[in-house]
C-alpha cells in the first residue's frame, strides 16, 4: 500500500513538472524555437514611439504602447524593435526595461513573456531575435521582411516621419528626405498628410507608394491645423525641428488614442486584407502598466518648481501632451519672499 502511494505521488509529479515546462516553452516563442514563421510583424521604433521626445529606457519618459503590442499580438504578429541605439542591446544596461514599461512585459525576458502570453491567451514571438539596430528603417524593415511568411505584411511605428518610408540621412538638413506628401525642396501636399503610409523598402522619390511595409506614425496627425507662416509641414522628427509649421508637433509616442484612430485607415484595412489577419483596436489592455497616469497642464493650480527652463520644459512634457513649441511659453522665475523659484506658464 505505501509503497503503491509513492509510485502515484512520484508519477503525478513528473506529469505536472513536464505540462508546466511544456507550456511555458510554448508560450515564449522565438526565431530558433518554431520553424513556422510569423504571418506578421509589428516593429518598434524606440525614442518618441516607446517614450517621449526624451532619450533613455527611464521609467519617467516611458510611455504606454500596451494598446498596440496587444493589438498585434491579438492578430498574430510578431513584436520587433529597431533601435538607433545601444537600448535593448547587449550594451544596455537596463536589458531593454522600457519594453517592460511601454507593452508590460519585458521581450527580452522569457519569463516575463510567457506571463504575458499566459495572460492575454496567445503566443508571442518576439526576443532577442526580433531586435535590430539600424538607422536605415527601410533597410531594417527589408531584414524583418525576411523572418515574415508574407513578407509584405511588416508594421513599423515610429515617429520619425523622415526616416520611416525610404532611405534618407535625417541628420543632413540639406539632404534630399522623402516623405509621403513633399520634401524639403517641395512644396507639401496636405491631402497626402494620414495616420498611415505604404512604404518601400527604399524610395527615391518622397511621392513613392509601395506595399513593401506599413508605416503608422506614433504622433499626433492633424492636417486641419494651420501651418505657421511661410513654414512647411513636414511633421518633422526626433531630435531635429524645422520649423516646418503646426505639423511638427512634439513626439508623445504610439498612445492608444493614435495607435486606434490609425486601424480605422484604409490603408490599414488594406493591409489586413492583404496578409489576412484580423488587427483591432485595444481600448481597455489586458495587461496590467507599471506607468502611473499622467497629470494634464495643472500648473495653475499648483505651479511647478524649477531650477531652470529645461525643468518647465520638461513637466510641459509629461503635463501638457507635449504641445510645448506652438501653444506655450515658459519661464522659471523668482517668486516674491519665497526661495524657490517657480514656472511661469502662458498659453500662446
Amino acid at each position: 500500500m505505501y509503497i503503491t502511494f509513492i509510485l502515484i505521488f512520484f508519477l503525478s509529479f513528473l506529469f505536472l513538472y513536464f505540462f508546466i515546462m511544456t507550456t511555458q516553452k510554448e508560450n515564449f516563442v522565438s526565431e530558433n524555437s518554431t520553424k513556422k514563421k510569423p504571418s506578421c510583424a509589428c516593429v518598434y521604433d524606440v525614442d518618441g514611439t516607446l517614450t517621449n521626445l526624451s532619450y533613455g529606457s527611464n521609467k519617467e519618459i516611458a510611455i504606454d504602447a500596451r494598446a498596440s503590442a496587444e493589438s498585434c499580438i491579438n492578430a498574430g504578429c510578431a513584436i520587433g524593435l529597431v533601435t538607433n541605439n545601444k537600448l535593448c542591446t547587449d550594451k544596455d544596461p537596463d536589458n531593454c526595461k522600457i519594453t517592460e514599461y511601454a507593452f508590460g512585459f519585458n521581450i527580452k525576458d522569457p519569463k516575463q513573456v510567457s506571463e504575458a502570453s499566459r495572460k492575454l491567451k496567445k503566443k508571442i514571438i518576439t526576443g532577442e531575435n526580433w531586435i535590430l539596430n539600424n538607422i536605415d528603417k527601410g533597410n531594417a524593415m527589408k531584414s524583418f521582411s525576411q523572418k515574415l511568411s508574407n513578407k509584405g505584411c511588416g508594421i513599423l511605428i515610429d515617429d520619425n516621419v523622415l526616416q520611416s518610408c525610404g532611405k534618407c540621412n535625417t541628420f543632413d538638413k540639406n539632404s534630399y528626405c522623402p516623405a509621403p506628401w513633399g520634401a524639403e525642396t517641395e512644396e507639401p501636399e496636405m491631402n497626402q498628410v494620414k495616420k498611415s503610409y505604404k512604404c518601400k523598402f527604399f524610395s527615391k522619390h518622397s511621392k513613392d507608394s509601395g506595399d513593401d511595409y506599413l508605416w503608422i506614425p506614433a504622433r499626433e496627425i492633424d492636417k486641419n491645423k494651420k501651418d505657421l507662416k511661410n513654414s512647411m509641414s513636414q511633421m518633422g522628427g526626433t531630435g531635429f525641428l524645422w520649423n516646418d509649421g503646426s505639423q511638427t508637433s512634439i513626439a508623445e509616442g504610439i498612445t492608444k488614442e493614435y495607435w486606434n484612430t490609425s486601424l480605422t485607415s484604409g490603408n490599414v484595412k488594406e493591409f489586413s486584407k492583404k496578409c489576412q489577419i484580423n488587427i483591432k483596436p485595444v481600448y481597455n489592455p489586458t495587461l496590467k502598466t507599471k506607468l502611473s497616469e499622467i497629470k494634464r497642464c495643472e500648473y495653475k493650480k499648483n505651479p511647478p518648481k524649477c531650477k531652470t527652463y529645461r525643468d518647465c520644459e520638461n513637466y510641459m512634457r509629461s503635463n501638457c501632451k507635449n504641445k510645448i513649441m506652438t501653444d506655450y511659453t515658459y519661464q522659471c522665475l523668482d517668486k516674491k519672499n519665497k526661495k524657490n523659484k517657480y514656472c511661469k506658464i502662458v498659453p500662446k
